[in-house]
């Protein structure tokens, strides 16, 4: 949904917004399996677990099943396989939301001045916004402002 609100005196607006979920889900009793697996006894595991059935949030997607390959191993995933999983299947995601975003204001690459991204998945550097961008065709001269410090 386009707005034409501004944010106070610096004369921004957000006229596009796109969303691209996973092709997956995980069940509750799926989530909670990994993490025995992976992480027994840990009470910090536990306490996501107990949020997790507070919340009564029964499917959370993802971009693989319980069965995939990368979590069915006998040891957790590296942060190398991670990094490579969050690239292949990740960053396409992120490009499908921004295309979305484009598509809903009316607007190309070229135009784009500014690029605001987030993810608690990977903190490679360059970072993903990088491969979203090139991915856009965006300019190298889009801002990419940071979003924490």
């Amino acid at each position: 949904m386009a707005t034409n609100n501004t944010f106070g005196e610096l004369s921004l607006s957000i006229i596009g917004l796109g969303a691209q979920y996973p092709p997956n889900e995980l069940k509750a009793d799926e989530l909670a399996k990994l993490a025995a697996k992976f992480h027994p006894g840990s009470h910090a595991m536990e306490r996501v677990l107990s949020i997790n059935r507070f919340t009564g949030i029964e499917t959370r997607s993802s971009i693989g099943t319980a069965d995939h390959p990368l979590v069915n191993k006998e040891a957790p995933p590296s942060i190398a396989e991670l990094h490579e999983t969050f690239m292949s299947d990740g960053v396409p995601l992120a490009v499908e939301a921004a295309r979305k975003a484009m598509a809903e204001a009316c607007l190309d690459a070229s135009q784009i001045t500014h690029m605001v991204s987030t993810t608690c998945t990977d903190s490679a550097n360059p970072g993903f916004d990088h491969f979203v961008a090139k991915a856009l065709g965006l300019l190298p001269s889009v801002e990419k402002p940071p979003t924490s410090r």
